[in-house]
């Protein structure tokens, strides 16, 4: 359009049309995904560190990233990927925990793309990389807040650890929030492990159901046991799982376990990225091995699994019985 103007053609009645075709074209280009995703709530979940999760929350305005990767994830990953949205700065940064896979990319981020405020759990940690992380928010003078149980961040709900909890290990006290958009409800249990699975449960068992849950995988034991999957019930699960370590990947036996419930279950190593778009009743995924899922609430069990031009209706079995 501007180089038609600038050549003139605006001001010749015969190709004065050919001007305003090219600023309609545009302009549809431009406003088409826009209006596409209007009142969305988007999240994409990283294969950085842990599994780090972007939530573009444009029914409020913010953008809250998840976890700050390690140095590596951040660089490689993290930066690259806010850098080609645009985005500069970040309305909140939440560390789940005390791993370095989640923390260790702090001081990249407060470079590239600094928050305007910082959230982790009021728990005390004697984790080098989290008290250095902490250093360099009080260092960029990014505001801090300490968390726990009730405690809100947007439209968030911080539902784990209690505040009166024992630091314990880092597995054991991640904070664990969660959220509705659209009637949906969204639960994400980060890195948590057997003891604070229990203790989740003990707090919480009649508030855990849910439509998507994101987890990643703890140092110690398995995530997502037996019992928290049933109280959860979850439509669609998304495990961060990682190349590296290799015990990140996720043993054969877990997933066999996981699978078994015929519950559709993306894993991030093979997946990569996975862009999750939640709408009123409905959401898609769409991870980037060009595959996309779509469930609405009212054709649930049903969901349909879309690869070019073949459509796959997948129900879960709701009877199957799990050992733990």
């Amino acid at each position: 359009f501007l180089v038609l103007v600038a050549a003139g053609y605006s001001h010749r009645s015969k190709l004065r049309y050919l001007t305003c075709s090219a600023l309609a074209a545009g302009l549809c280009i431009y406003f088409l995904p826009v209006l596409k995703y209007r009142g969305s709530l988007r999240m994409t979940v990283l294969p950085a560190g842990g599994g780090s999760i972007l939530i573009d929350d444009q029914p409020r305005g913010e953008r809250l990233l998840v976890d700050a990767s390690d140095e590596r994830g951040a660089k490689m990953i993290l930066a690259p990927f806010l850098h080609a949205l645009g985005i500069n700065a970040l309305d909140s940064l939440l560390l789940t925990h005390a791993s370095v896979r989640h923390v260790g990319g702090t001081g990249v981020l407060l470079k590239d793309t600094p928050p305007k405020k910082a959230v982790t759990s009021g728990l005390r940690f004697r984790s080098i990389p989290f008290n250095a992380a902490l250093r360099e928010l009080d260092k960029n003078r990014i505001p801090l807040s300490l968390m726990g149980e009730n405690d809100t961040v947007g439209r968030w709900q911080v539902i784990h650890p209690a505040k009166n909890s024992k630091p314990g290990t880092a597995d054991s006290n991640p904070l664990i929030f969660r959220g509705e958009h659209g009637g949906l409800r969204l639960l994400f249990l980060s890195d948590l492990g057997w003891e604070g699975q229990k203790e989740l449960i003990a707090r919480h068992s009649d508030e855990l159901k849910t439509d998507l849950l994101i987890a990643g995988m703890p140092a110690r034991g398995e995530p997502l046991g037996s019992e928290l999957l049933e109280l959860t019930a979850p439509k669609i699960i998304i495990l961060c799982t990682s190349d590296y370590p290799a015990s990140n990947r996720g043993s054969r036996k877990l997933r066999e376990r996981l699978e078994s419930r015929g519950i559709p279950i993306y894993y991030c190593d093979e997946a990569k990225a996975i862009t999750v778009t939640v709408k009123p009743n409905q959401f898609r995924l769409e991870p980037m091995n060009g595959e996309s899922l779509e469930w609405k609430s009212e054709e649930a069990p049903k969901f349909r699994r879309r690869n070019d031009s073949a459509t796959l209706s997948i129900t879960p079995s709701v009877d199957t019985e799990v050992d733990e």
